[in-house]
């Protein structure tokens, strides 16, 4: 119905009361009431229910200007002419203006001859309403723009400005995807596939340099055998610089230097870092929504819309998606290249310490010379010095070894954004619920959703917090009977919980929607030995969808990816150890994983496996363990999958 003010009504009561002529009856006072107050005489023809009804007429819709003293006089309208339920505060709304009323206009369709006292058309008009509400503007002045205004509620909403407005992703190879169209705005572009081999990295050493300890480090045998036999010898004189007469009476005699010398090198790392490559793909969304006003900080007024198919938001960062915009795909604005060498290492190496020595056959280093040599010659002499003198005492063929150095760092895509859209009929997509983030990966053997990181304390907390109860554990859980880990440290949110034992760790995927890691594909577990096999969720990811032996690289990196166990660190920490695309964290770092691969359904000690850094520095295939599923130590967590 559409709406009046009340300078219309005024003209259909005056209307109405010329229209009359009867003669007023004589006034009945015997109720008490006032004699001025007499009844106009209107015939219920000229005047019906349906012309002037409840919802009609507001009190803010009747201003001073609008029905003056001369228009109404205490003998035109009385009191019981107009009752309360003809005029309701519910009539109209605040948020009509006189200015969109036409005052000719009674009924509301552009018509003056519409002012028909006999008419039984609602006598309604437009009003002022916010008709535009994204625009910024109050278009219906009653101080309230856009998603502030009630009036705009079904049509607009605040929404986080933490995700971009629906949109339109173009993607494809690397410069294929189409620019924004006409009337777009570009909301996000981004990039992936950078790639790059690890350095190679040479070491020298240089600058071998003996330490001091070549000041006290000669020594004469002497032998009261010329043949100087095997053997501690009965005397020896100590040897540093200088003359030293002998004590002891021998009839053959050799020179040693010290064995325990030490020094320095000079160490240099050489790395040799070929060009990265990528990145090969590209991202692009581009958005025509527009945005109003009147919602706080940190929101923005877009208009309330279902999402359409394959229409997407994106936000800046990693994140679970929405769960109207499941699928999920993360793209970058930047390459990091972190590639270089570890230290080279050089060890020093010598024959010990030497020095010039001369014997003599007198004491006090005179008399006839009977040897001349260096402390390193250790050969025998027959005869039996009086005294030696040593000189210019050095270390004895120095050098430097190089030892190990490695290569560190990678490429990798860097500044992350998740995009999300919303799924068309015969999408695949993960869940959205709590925990981690999930991808969605096409294995070798069909398509899966695996957490992107472990489940870390702070998201184990949440799943205490809401209070689970052990009664909806499977028949093989009965004997568990809490779910609190051995440790759970609050000032650690983003490390992997630990101390969950298997039933623990399935509770909570099913609490948050999912599964423990198992069966490629369907959702079921797998035995034992099926573990490492292409079957198994968990090992398809961590070997890159059984194309190599660990989920980084095309081989092994002892060094770069080895974590002891024990040793805990934040679950995306280690970006080189992650696979590439999707990201994964911490398959073969941080802590082991319990997955849905056991042997019985008896109880607490079934054995299950446990995958990932089981020991430090092996490969996908071997690192695995089969272990009680009632075990519960500070090194076993867990990730969710879902089929």
């Amino acid at each position: 119905m559409r709406r009046t003010k009340l300078r219309g009504l005024s003209f259909l009561v005056l209307s109405l009361a010329q229209a009359c002529t009867a003669t007023p009856a004589p006034a009945d006072t015997s109720d008490g009431s006032s004699p001025d107050a007499q009844p106009i005489d209107v015939a219920p023809r000229d005047v019906v229910q349906s012309d002037i009804v409840q919802s009609d007429i507001t009190p803010n819709d009747v201003t001073q200007s609008d029905v003056t003293q001369s228009d109404v006089t205490e003998s035109d309208v009385t009191e019981s002419d107009v009752a309360a339920n003809d005029v309701a505060q519910n009539d109209a709304d605040a948020a009509d203006t006189a200015s969109d009323v036409a005052l000719t206009d009674v009924t509301g369709d552009g018509a003056a001859s519409d002012a028909d006292a006999g008419s039984t058309t609602d006598v309604v008009a437009d009003a002022a309403v916010e008709r535009e509400c994204l625009d910024n503007v109050d278009n219906d002045g009653n101080g309230l723009v856009d998603c502030a205004d009630p009036a705009c509620t079904p049509q607009v909403r605040c929404e986080s400005t933490d995700w971009s407005a629906p949109g339109t992703l173009n993607q494809g190879a690397l410069g294929s995807s189409s620019p924004c169209g006409a009337g777009q705005t570009q909301a996000y572009f981004g990039t992936i596939g950078s790639a790059g081999a690890s350095a190679s990295c040479a070491c020298s050493c240089r600058n071998a340099v003996g330490s001091a300890m070549c000041a006290v480090a000669g020594r004469a045998n002497e032998y009261n055998a010329a043949s100087c036999p095997a053997g501690v010898p009965p005397g020896g004189t100590e040897l540093p610089v200088g003359c030293h007469n002998s004590t002891f009476a021998s009839a053959g005699y050799l020179f040693r230097s010290a064995l325990a010398e030490r020094g320095t090198c000079t160490a240099t790392t050489t790395p040799t870092i070929a060009a990265a490559s990528g990145p090969t793909s590209e991202a692009r969304v581009c958005v025509t929504s527009r945005q109003g006003g009147g919602c706080g900080a940190g929101s923005v007024c877009r208009a309330r819309v279902a999402p359409a198919p394959r229409s997407c938001v994106v936000r800046r960062g990693d994140h679970t998606c929405p769960a109207e915009y499941a699928q999920r795909s993360v793209f970058y604005e930047n390459r990091s290249d972190t590639r270089a060498c570890n230290s080279c290492t050089c060890a020093y190496r010598s024959d010990g310490c030497t020095g010039d020595v001369v014997a003599f056959s007198g004491t006090n280093c005179t008399g006839t010379v009977l040897a001349t040599t260096v402390l390193s010659d250790g050969s025998c002499r027959p005869g039996n010095p009086a005294s030696y003198r040593v000189s210019n005492l050095r270390s004895s063929n120095p050098r430097c070894t190089a030892g190990g150095t490695s290569p560190t760092g990678c490429v990798r895509d860097s500044d992350p954004s998740t995009i999300c859209c919303a799924s068309a009929p015969g999408d695949r997509t993960c869940p959205t619920g709590p925990g981690p983030a999930m991808a969605l990966l096409n294995g070798s053997t069909g398509p899966f959703c695996i957490d992107t990181t472990e489940v870390t304390n702070a998201q184990y907390q949440a799943f205490l917090a809401s209070m689970p109860s052990l009664a909806g554990q499977p028949a093989r859980c009965t004997w568990n009977t809490t779910f609190v880990p051995t440790t759970l440290p609050a000032a650690a949110p983003n490390q992997p919980v630990v101390g969950v034992d298997w039933c623990d760790a399935a509770a909570y995927c099913r609490w948050a929607g999912k599964t423990l890691c198992g069966r490629v594909e369907s959702p079921a577990p797998l035995a034992e030995a099926e573990a490492t096999s292409t079957s198994s969720q968990w090992f398809q990811a961590c070997t890159q969808r059984n194309t190599a032996p660990v989920p980084y690289g095309a081989a092994l990196d002892a060094q770069l990816c080895s974590t002891p166990a024990g040793t805990l660190e934040d679950v995306n920490a280690r970006v080189c150890c992650s696979t590439a695309n999707p990201r994964l964290h911490g398959l073969l770092t941080n802590a082991a994983e319990w997955i849905d691969a056991c042997s019985g359904s008896a109880g607490a000690s079934d054995t299950c496996r446990v995958m990932g850094n089981v020991r430090p520095s092996v490969e996908c295939a071997t690192n695995t363990q089969s272990l009680a599923r009632n075990t519960a130590n500070n090194n076993i967590g867990f990730r969710c999958c879902a089929p």
